[in-house]
């Protein structure tokens, strides 16, 4: 490696150690974009190829999901939401649906009373009009290149279904 690249690379690192932190400090929440590449490069006094290498290491540690020709948009999985326990709303799982574009999407919830389970979907499809399943424990999905069919695995009670 050249001395030229050896400096790029440094320069790629402490950008994108510095917008990491930004990240996990909470100036962009879970869900919302980072600004457009000219503000962060030069609040950073990098240039926009650094800013764009440290973007692309930023996604591949996935704190942010890139978009061609959109702003990169902060995941919903940064260490602050995990230390925290922040929640997501079903509002913002639809924005994550929208700029991910998935042949289905899949929220998980660890507890859902019977009653919020249609509120959650109204809230969901307010942003996002793309198939949806609600994941609980033991949610099997069956993919073919024509479907995705998502069901729900019984336990009996008391018990484990396992030998």
């Amino acid at each position: 490696m050249s001395h030229g690249e050896e400096h790029r690379a440094r320069v790629a690192d402490q950008a994108m150690s510095e917008l990491a932190n930004r990240i996990l400090a909470g100036v962009w929440p879970a869900v919302s974009a980072i600004p457009s590449e000219t503000t962060p490069a030069e609040e950073l006094g990098v240039s926009r190829p650094a800013l764009r290498e440290a973007l692309s290491r930023l996604s591949q540690a996935r704190l942010v999901v890139s978009r061609q020709g959109g702003p990169a948009l902060v995941t919903l999985w940064t260490g602050l939401t995990a230390v925290k326990g922040v929640h997501t709303t079903p509002h913002e799982a639809g924005e994550v649906f929208i700029a991910v574009h998935p042949r289905m999407a899949a929220t998980w919830h660890t507890m859902i009373v019977e009653g919020a389970i249609a509120p959650f979907f109204e809230d969901v499809q307010e942003t996002f009009a793309g198939p949806v399943v609600l994941r609980l424990d033991l949610t099997t999905f069956n993919a073919t290149p024509a479907t995705i069919t998502a069901r729900q695995a019984r336990v009996p009670d008391g018990g484990s279904s396992g030998p």
